[in-house]
């Protein structure tokens, strides 16, 4: 399945470029973009992959150590004992 975002990437860059070159190309009395707010929007957007990344990984980890500790519990009890079963 395409993902949505990775497909949205370059269509947005390619109208930044137009946005660009369109000031370029206008009057003097256009300002466009201050750098601080395209510093704050990258800065933003960075930020989100980052977070996003960070507990994609947390995940990650949890779903490799998780199983195999609670394997690890089980070969520590005891081989007579009795187990509870909830069911």
């Amino acid at each position: 399945m395409v993902d949505i975002i990775t497909a949205a990437i370059p269509v947005f860059i390619l109208l930044i470029v137009i946005e660009v070159v369109s000031l370029w190309l206008a009057p003097d009395d256009e300002v466009g973009y201050e750098v601080r707010d395209t510093v704050t929007s990258l800065s933003m957007g960075l930020g989100s992959v980052v977070v996003g990344l960070f507990y994609t990984s947390l995940q990650h980890v949890a779903y490799a150590v998780l199983p195999a500790h609670r394997a690890g519990r089980k070969a520590l009890a005891p081989s007579g004992a009795r187990r509870l079963h909830l069911a």
